[in-house]
């Protein structure tokens, strides 16, 4: 009876984790894709300056994928020490509130938390802020003017 009712808590804990992690991916997308608008009207007239020394929009587009991914990768680094630090005893300590489990422990599993979620949390970014990078190539050269 013991392990039906355990197994009954893994289903729920299970679809839980998909749901937080539906809902954590699709707001780290909206998010990119408010920040990534921001930075390209922030640097518009920088942007028009490269295009009249000679560059073309890819080397623009290539350093706005390349620092989303900086920001991406930095930002999960710190989630991952500030859980492995504080999540235990935060988390255990709500736990314990609400359903009376004293002895909670988060467990890290190397190849989900370290390979998996940070690839897919990549690939959610890029795949984000691809659409707003197509404003690069329409940013003309009298926008320097705006400086």
């Amino acid at each position: 009876a013991f392990n039906g009712i355990m197994g009954d808590y893994n289903i729920i804990f299970d679809l839980l984790t998909v749901i937080i992690s539906v809902v954590v991916t699709i707001i780290s997308m909206m998010i990119t894709i408010l920040y990534e608008g921001v930075f390209i009207e922030e640097e518009t007239s920088d942007i028009a300056v490269m295009k009249s020394m000679g560059f073309d929009s890819v080397p623009v587009k290539l350093w706005h994928i390349f620092r989303m991914i900086i920001l991406t990768v930095i930002s999960y680094l710190i989630a991952v020490v500030l859980n492995i630090t504080i999540g235990n005893f935060l988390l255990g300590r709500l736990i314990s509130g609400v359903i009376y489990v004293y002895d909670f422990q988060i467990i890290v599993r190397f190849f989900t938390n370290f390979v998996v979620l940070p690839l897919c949390l990549t690939v959610a970014v890029i795949l984000s802020i691809l659409p707003g990078l197509k404003s690069v190539g329409k940013i003309q050269i009298w926008r320097i003017r705006n400086e």
